[in-house]
């Protein structure tokens, strides 16, 4: 339930159900999830010193205090776009060095490299995640537009292809 209104771009009350989660003192390690899906709302409605301020909260759960420091600095100097490529390259690195130790899926590189901008990763990642997981229900998602980060690469026409050979229509 948490996920849905911030797939369905139902900001307001995204904000409302995480804050509510929140409140109830889960485990850290979801904590830290909720705080970074709450960041990414607020990123979707423009207000990012909240934004970064949650991200923040998710990187220091997650023992990146540092670039959780770093990054406040990075938005008020270089602005939010930079603080965001910047945290999302470190995340990069972190699955990279985490994939050594075991499989991390590829669609989670998918997701990453759409937010960067960078189509072509993007869509190398999402073919291995066809080759590994074809119908899993995170592909799947694709084709229901619940999965905000491939927004950038809906009108690509392989992003058509992929949505077909999963099964589903074209969006």
């Amino acid at each position: 339930m948490l996920a849905f209104a911030h797939a369905h771009r139902e900001y307001d009350e995204a904000i409302a159900q995480f804050r509510k989660t929140i409140e109830l003192e889960p485990a850290q390690w979801i904590l830290g999830s909720i705080y970074w899906h709450l960041g990414a709302v607020y990123e979707k409605k423009g207000m990012y010193v909240e934004a970064i301020a949650e991200y923040q909260k998710g990187m220091n759960l997650s023992g990146d205090s540092d670039l959780a420091a770093a990054l406040e600095q990075v938005y008020k100097t270089s602005g939010f776009i930079e603080a965001k490529r910047i945290m999302l390259r470190k995340t990069l690195q972190k699955m990279r060095e985490a994939s050594t130790r075991g499989r991390v899926p590829p669609l989670e590189f998918a997701f990453i490299y759409a937010e960067l901008g960078e189509k072509e990763q993007a869509f190398e990642w999402l073919e291995k995640a066809y080759e590994y997981e074809e119908r899993s229900s995170a592909l799947v998602h694709l084709g229901n537009g619940l999965v905000c980060t491939c927004d950038v690469l809906r009108s690509d026409p392989r992003f058509a292809d992929l949505l077909r050979r999963i099964g589903l229509p074209p969006l």
